[in-house]
């Protein structure tokens, strides 16, 4: 008897390895016709590489099911014993998929995304089933760089977290420019202004697409939000410095050394000027 049930069993095993393979090789020659062309894969081609293998599976599972029903019906009567112990034992897993159903439904995120959760800020560069994997960002340090570091999220994390959707980031940035002077005898007035005519020559070049950019920002999200020109602060902190400040709308990948030719040519000036003295008197 144990001879024929294993005999049986053997036409729906080898049915099973024609389906998973027939379907994987199907899943290669798709991936290979989509990463044709360009070296860097687009956003739009690393979606339909996640369609792909998404659908992949979806299509590998049903065949299965369809193969396996008529076992599977056999065993009816075990069948809620058997569920209770799995959703017990695969909480995690079960947490991920029902996560990964709503993200689907909802659309909410999407590879090509800039995602932060849990601390972890990057650009989504694959989706399935269980979670995404993220191209870690540098925003602590505002250079906006890829940092070559891969995260993945499970999706039970997206339920059980917070998480922010940077959409607004990945083109366009609101990046302070802030420049620390000790107290020096100088007009803060006078360094001020040159404080602002140099951010303003480095800005003019990115100031027509900013105010582009921040029309169509507000005519989507519905929001009033500041004009795109800059915006100068003046502060002081402890051990009598001094701190001057610009808060631009810039292009993302231009930021950080946007930043970098501001300051630097500030404080050549300043250095070169000897602080700048106040002027003589009248």
């Amino acid at each position: 008897m144990d001879f024929l049930f294993q005999q049986a069993w053997i036409g729906e095993v080898i049915t099973s390895l024609i389906i998973v393979g027939a379907f994987l090789i199907v899943r290669v020659f798709l991936i290979r016709l989509v990463k044709s062309g360009p070296e860097i894969l687009t956003d739009e081609q690393r979606r339909w590489q996640v369609r792909i293998k998404n659908t992949t599976w979806i299509a590998i599972l049903i065949g299965l099911f369809f193969v396996w029903a008529p076992e599977l019906h056999t065993l009816a009567l075990s069948i809620t014993a058997f569920a209770l112990a799995v959703v017990i034992a695969t909480k995690e897993l079960l947490t991920c998929l029902i996560g990964g159903f709503l993200r689907a439904g909802t659309r909410n995120l999407k590879v090509g995304d800039w995602l932060s959760v849990e601390g972890i800020a990057g650009e989504i560069i694959d989706v399935d089933g269980i979670g995404l994997r993220l191209q870690e960002i540098d925003l602590a340090g505002k250079t906006y760089q890829f940092t070559g570091k891969n995260h993945h999220i499970p999706n039970s994390k997206l339920l059980t977290n917070s998480f922010s959707k940077l959409t607004f980031m990945k083109t366009f940035v609101v990046h302070d420019v802030q420049v620390t002077l000790q107290h020096v005898a100088a007009d803060p007035e006078l360094l001020m202004d040159k404080f602002r005519e140099i951010t303003e020559k480095h800005f003019a070049s990115h100031r027509e697409e900013a105010i582009l950019f921040n029309e169509e920002f507000e005519r989507v999200s519905g929001l009033d939000l500041h004009d795109a020109d800059p915006q100068f602060f003046l502060a002081t902190k402890d051990f009598s410095h001094i701190v001057f400040t610009a808060r631009l709308l810039l292009p993302t990948k231009l930021a950080a050394g946007l930043e970098s030719d501001i300051i630097r040519e500030f404080l050549s000036l300043v250095h070169r000027d000897g602080h700048l003295p106040l002027p003589a008197p009248a």
